[in-house]
């Protein structure tokens, strides 16, 4: 297995055991003889090649997630079967293989910049600070499910001249990636509040862009928001705790110098523009509702009507046959009547307006409901309990505003009014 998943690491591709080294070799031409690329078409091509996790998909949705962290964590409802928290292989191989896609093109960027003349290198910096960012942010969501895993020299065949035993990387240990990570997110956050970029290089960011379209104040806030995240993951580790406590505080003490995204017009986001090209959303739709993976879980459904949650009627939806009431699945229910719930259409849906049938709904990479959640643990640990209750306030608010945004986004009406509008109180 790990033999298998070197290979992984090393070449992003799915490699079975009979593999030879020759059939390696016909697969994968050498580096040298391939055309050139350039620092902008690379910095696309390797955000492009990670946004079948980004942007809701048919392979994200129903092959990954669905026997997955819906489970664990209660966000979908399902008939019990015998071995229902055991991932198939193909959900956790899949979505590995699919970051190590990301990793190579990656590094082919990293290969392409540092080949660049000392002064293009330094016209170019926006882009790999930038991408950097990026590459973190995948890394961190892969050391959350994996741990340990090849990071620092993963990804190196194209770099080292196609030399396949010296770019069989080792496994780096999740604390190190993880202060690795903290180390420099700061530094690259410290760097974009100085940096000046060359009017030419910059139209050519923003038009390679896909993520914040060359915006460098939201790349800042998408910085310190991961650093904001990947501290709290790791506050309560006696590793990190003292300095997960300082640099927290100093985030939130200092917006001039460590913007994090506080409101929606903020967020970290790829937006879907055109549905005829390849950034859209059109995989949502059999990715959510094949085999029932779109029925509500009863503890969601019962926390939302107990608190008179606005989003419910935005999130979910009533079963066909239910009339207007919401009923979730119970993950210890029966399986032989939750079936005939299910099928009967007696159990509430995630809504087919806002989300599944939704193909312009965005992929989030950060949010401000999000972060304000992050803000709202932070001051509640440090006993400063009236800013926890206003962020956390604060990101209620936030998620129910994107909830209707999301809405108003679809150009399906499946549920509801055309047009959804939600009035604070």
């Amino acid at each position: 297995m790990k033999k298998k998943i070197h290979i992984l690491a090393l070449a992003a591709v799915v490699m079975g055991a009979s593999c030879t080294k020759e059939d390696f070799s016909a697969a994968y031409p050498n580096p040298a003889s391939l055309s050139r690329s350039t620092v902008e078409k690379q910095y696309a091509g390797a955000l492009n090649t990670s946004m079948q996790g980004v942007l809701p998909s048919y392979w994200n949705y129903f092959v990954i997630l669905r026997t997955t962290l819906q489970y664990f964590n209660q966000a979908v409802g399902w008939s019990n079967y015998a071995g229902q928290y055991v991932p198939g292989a193909a959900a956790i191989s899949d979505r590995w293989n699919n970051f190590y896609n990301y990793v190579a093109q990656y590094r082919e960027l990293e290969k392409i910049h540092k080949a660049l003349p000392a002064d293009d290198q330094a016209n170019y910096r926006i882009f790999m600070l930038t991408a950097k960012i990026y590459f973190f942010d995948m890394t961190q969501k892969n050391v959350d499910l994996h741990g340990d895993i090849p990071w620092s020299k993963a990804g190196m065949l194209s770099a080292n001249g196609g030399d396949y035993m010296a770019s069989l990387p080792a496994y780096d240990a999740a604390d190190k990636i993880y202060t690795t990570m903290l180390d420099e997110l700061k530094a690259m956050a410290d760097e974009l509040s100085t940096i000046t970029v060359n009017p030419g290089i910059l139209v050519g960011f923003r038009n390679q862009d896909i993520i914040n379209k060359g915006d460098i104040m939201k790349w800042r806030r998408y910085a310190n928001s991961l650093r904001l995240r990947i501290l709290t993951r790791v506050s309560d580790a006696p590793a990190f705790s003292a300095r997960a406590t300082s640099e927290i505080a100093s985030i939130l003490s200092n917006p001039t110098q460590y913007p994090v995204i506080s409101q929606n017009s903020e967020n970290v986001q790829v937006t879907v523009l055109d549905l005829s090209t390849g950034i859209n959303s059109g995989g949502f739709r059999t990715g959510l509702e094949d085999w029932n993976g779109n029925m509500a879980s009863k503890r969601m459904i019962d926390h939302m009507k107990a608190n008179s949650d606005p989003r419910l009627r935005y999130i979910f939806e009533p079963g066909l046959t239910a009339g207007t009431t919401y009923d979730g699945v119970d993950p210890l229910g029966d399986a032989t009547v939750t079936a005939q719930l299910i099928s009967g259409g007696k159990i509430a849906m995630y809504n087919r307006t806002t989300l599944s049938r939704n193909q312009f709904f965005p992929g989030v990479l950060m949010n401000a409901a999000e972060v304000q959640l992050l803000a709202a643990e932070a001051y509640l640990k440090a006993g400063n309990n009236a800013a926890a209750k206003t962020a956390y306030e604060r990101a209620i608010a936030a998620s129910i505003d994107q909830y209707v945004g999301f809405r108003n986004l679809s150009s399906r009406w499946n549920s509801g009014l055309r047009t959804a509008v939600w009035i604070p109180r």
